[in-house]
């Protein structure tokens, strides 16, 4: 038996109710989201507290950090009582990245080769407050800023 003009109806009404709400749900996921903005920009980024940071710095060596605006991480290392953010990548244009070498007591790139860290590019690396309310002492280390090291 072929469905009446009724049964069609409520068929029809069914499926444009479950698109409707299927849109609503889509514009709420796209505003919620964001929508179109572009990838956050990178900005410093708050590593933690210098006294603490420092401190795990005398005991163990640098510390490794993931750079989580995409780019390649750093090292944080210590250099004349100084936080420094070295970076991992040789600024020759190769792909070869440095790591540290506990044993070594030095950083080694793929080829075996070793660095202090007087060598190494680094980013800017600022410790102090940022806005009301946040602590004196707080670490942020800047990607946009990369400059050599110093010339001795």
């Amino acid at each position: 038996m072929p469905p009446s003009r009724s049964d069609r109806q409520i068929i029809i009404f069914a499926t444009v109710l479950v698109l409707v709400a299927g849109l609503v749900v889509a514009g709420l996921i796209f505003f919620v989201t964001g929508g179109t903005k572009d990838t956050p920009k990178t900005a410093p980024l708050f590593l933690g507290l210098e006294p603490e940071l420092s401190a795990k710095i005398d005991e163990g060596g640098p510390l490794y950090f993931a750079n989580p605006f995409g780019g390649k991480g750093f090292w944080l290392d210590a250099e004349n009582n100084k936080l420094v953010a070295v970076a991992i990548d040789l600024p020759k244009g190769s792909n070869c990245l440095v790591k540290w070498r506990d044993t070594r007591k030095a950083y080694e790139d793929c080829y075996g080769n070793k660095f202090q860290v007087g060598s190494l590019d680094r980013y800017a690396v600022s410790v102090g407050p940022v806005g009301k309310g946040s602590p004196k002492d707080s670490v942020y280390v800047d990607f946009r800023v990369r400059t050599p090291p110093p010339t001795e």
